[in-house]
């Protein structure tokens, strides 16, 4: 569980790092709704490339990457046995686990090259529509950007549970499918009881140090690598119309 790093932030120098973190999370937006539609093969080895130069500019080692994809293992598992079952065509199940890969790791590179705080702001400059409706983007996006930070938090807690659990004797390897559930059913109550005992000590701190849900205005310029980075996006959709829409 310890080995999952999706969610984390690495405070290191890189050109992904110093990106507009707007266009980040534009592009994010982007990229998801693209790999949702699109089915032709050659258009998303495409939006895999791309994905592959982004990250050689985030200067992280690709083993955290991987290591991310931990995440969605049991849902790539039961994916293959669902259309195995359905006798879905193997094709059609290679695009969908190489579809959800790219979503993991596109927003993997967003959160690794990404602070709370970037996330933040730009998720409240993006809601900002809403307040005609009278919705308070700066809570709505505060809770987005420290869920997205509570990932890790959480397997972090699962991780050190299950090493208490291991001492005390309790097998999580051996045994038939009901021990097995009831050695997992350990696990799950005291993490979820921990994550939220630290969720309540956030929010007595945040009370306490009168914290106020507004956006910390910064004026960013935008540099020629952004404008470069959207453009990479915008041409994703221009190739997405020239193929399904001329």
């Amino acid at each position: 569980m310890s080995d999952i790093k999706f969610g984390k932030y690495y405070n290191i120098e890189s050109a992904m790092h110093n990106m507009n973190p707007l266009f980040k999370l534009i592009s994010l937006i982007i990229y998801c709704i693209l790999l949702f539609i699109i089915e032709d093969v050659s258009l998303i080895i495409v939006m895999a490339l791309l994905l592959m130069i982004l990250i050689s500019f985030s200067n992280i080692n690709y083993i955290y990457y991987f290591k991310s994809l931990k995440l969605i293992l049991p849902l790539i598992i039961f994916i293959i046995i669902i259309n195995t079952i359905f006798n879905v065509s193997f094709v059609y199940t290679s695009i969908s686990i190489l579809k959800l890969i790219l979503l993991i790791l596109y927003s993997s590179m967003i959160s690794f090259s990404t602070s709370l705080k970037d996330i933040n702001n730009s998720l409240n400059k993006l809601l900002y529509p809403l307040c005609v409706f009278g919705i308070n983007t700066s809570k709505v996006s505060f809770s987005l950007s420290l869920s997205i930070r509570f990932i890790p938090i959480i397997f972090e807690q699962g991780s050190k549970i299950m090493k208490s659990q291991a001492s005390r004797g309790l097998d999580f390897k051996n045994g038939n499918l009901v021990e097995k559930i009831k050695s997992i059913k350990s696990i799950i109550f005291p993490m979820f009881l921990l994550s939220f005992k630290r969720s309540d000590d956030l929010a007595d701190f945040m009370e306490i140090r009168l914290y106020k849900f507004e956006v910390v205005k910064s004026k960013t310029k935008i540099k020629d690598l952004d404008v470069l980075y959207m453009l990479s996006h915008i041409m994703l959709i221009i190739l997405f119309i020239f193929k399904y829409i001329v």
